[in-house]
């Protein structure tokens, strides 16, 4: 089951990007450099996550990722249904 039909990863992937979320740790302090609106993430980083393996200030509520940083808040809503086996991947887009 993978995602190409969606359109959303369709025209990140034709572009020849695949979004990205850049998140520095330096310190106590985590910022984010950078954040586009839909961004792969893997299928291990989510299941890390779910076990609490993460910083303080990263949460993840069921399939909501919120990285509260220095500089700004990012929230990520995680696409079950985009799941690509091959590449184990989601696609996780910024909320409407």
């Amino acid at each position: 089951m993978g995602s190409f039909e969606d359109p959303t990863r369709t025209a990140l992937l034709e572009r020849g990007k695949q979004g990205r979320c850049i998140i520095r740790h330096i310190g106590d302090t985590i910022t984010v450099t950078e954040a586009d609106p839909a961004v792969l993430i893997s299928g291990a980083l989510v299941d890390e996550l779910a076990a609490g393996n993460r910083a303080p200030e990263v949460t993840l509520d069921r399939d909501v990722l919120t990285i509260d940083a220095a500089n700004r808040r990012v929230v990520y809503v995680i696409d079950r249904s985009s799941y690509n086996l091959a590449t184990n991947q989601y696609v996780m887009r910024w909320p409407d």
